[in-house]
């Protein structure tokens, strides 16, 4: 689908978007693309379940959710597939085994050799 390839004429007005020009694209997922933005990442979605979980007030919180900064709704796609846009705080690295939280490394670890199986 053109949408997930950017390369439809909506998507790419999209990505003219002020917020989003000049910005380096730094992942993408099926539905997604994120853009770096500093301390901050710019996430481009068509999901409108990605979106509402982003943007819900009672979205889940804590250490393992990433904070919503801005909220920009649609800046882009058609009536049929609109193109959101969120600001969301970076993840950053999970670190070396001696700052993983307690036993996350071994979790980590039973979970690729399970999954190995």
């Amino acid at each position: 689908m053109p949408f997930l390839k950017l390369t439809h004429a909506t998507s790419k007005l999209a990505l003219q978007n002020p917020l989003l020009k000049g910005k380096n694209r730094i992942g993408r997922g099926a539905f997604c693309v994120v853009f770096d933005n500093g301390s901050t990442v710019l996430k481009l979605t068509r999901d409108q379940f990605q979106y509402a979980f982003y943007t819900n007030s009672d979205r889940p919180t804590g250490v393992f959710f990433p904070t919503l900064t801005s909220d920009f709704g649609i800046v882009g796609g058609t009536d049929k597939y609109p193109l959101y846009l969120v600001e969301m705080e970076k993840l950053s690295v999970f670190g070396r085994k001696s700052k993983a939280p307690l036993g996350a490394w071994e979790r980590r670890q039973d979970l690729i050799s399970t999954l190995d199986k």
